[in-house]
């Protein structure tokens, strides 16, 4: 999603499998970069996850993590 609430064309469909580990750059995942102030909506069909992001600033090189959190 844009910063605006407006929606991007792109959308990416993946499937894991039970028990599942993956850590990936969110261009790597969605195959495009991920503009300021852009965000990921996760949809699960079934099952559970624990999403989060890891960030580091560009000029500080200060790290920060964001959890997702269940939207309804």
């Amino acid at each position: 999603m844009r910063a605006n609430g407006t929606r991007r064309t792109e959308e990416v469909d993946v499937d894991y499998p039970a028990n599942y580990y993956t850590q990936t750059e969110s261009s790597q995942l969605l195959g495009f970069a991920l503009q300021a102030g852009e965000y990921v909506v996760v949809r699960m069909g079934t099952g559970a996850a624990f999403v989060y992001s890891s960030i580091v600033d560009n000029v500080s090189q200060d790290p920060s993590v964001q959890f997702a959190s269940v939207v309804k």
